[in-house]
């Protein structure tokens, strides 16, 4: 179901851009850090491993008609469901020494939605401090 409605909502915003004559576009999917692999919520990191390569598959579809549609995997972020023991733990094994917040999370969203952002396509941002860097 989270894989679908993404799909689903992708499709409408493209449409409804279409319908427009809309110039430009931006598609900002959130995934996370853990979408590779998720021991405790395997349905949760295939779901968003679902929606990652279905926002690199629409980015082709998008771009042509001047939608970039990037893919934004949030780290740990102190949503108030981390204990202070695991936000400390998160903290000391961050290269910032911190755990994220979601104003972290949404500067970056801004950006993608911003027209600096123009010539990023297709790209699955990690936002978490460097707790997940890609290999």
């Amino acid at each position: 179901m989270n894989a679908r409605a993404y799909a689903l909502t992708m499709s409408e915003y493209i449409q409804r851009y279409l319908s427009r004559q809309g110039r430009w576009g931006r598609i900002i999917n959130v995934s996370t850090d853990a979408a590779h692999a998720h021991a405790i919520s395997l349905s949760y990191a295939a779901s968003k491993h679902a929606i990652e390569s279905h926002s690199r598959s629409a980015r082709a579809e998008g771009g042509k008609y001047g939608i970039t549609v990037n893919i934004v995997a949030p780290g740990p972020i102190q949503t108030g469901w981390l204990t202070s023991d695991q936000e400390t733990a998160i903290s000391a094994g961050t290269p910032l020494r911190r755990c994220g917040t979601p104003q972290d999370v949404a500067d970056v969203m801004v950006f993608l939605a911003s027209d600096q952002a123009h010539w990023l396509i297709g790209q699955l941002l990690y936002v978490g401090g460097g707790w997940r860097m890609h290999q």
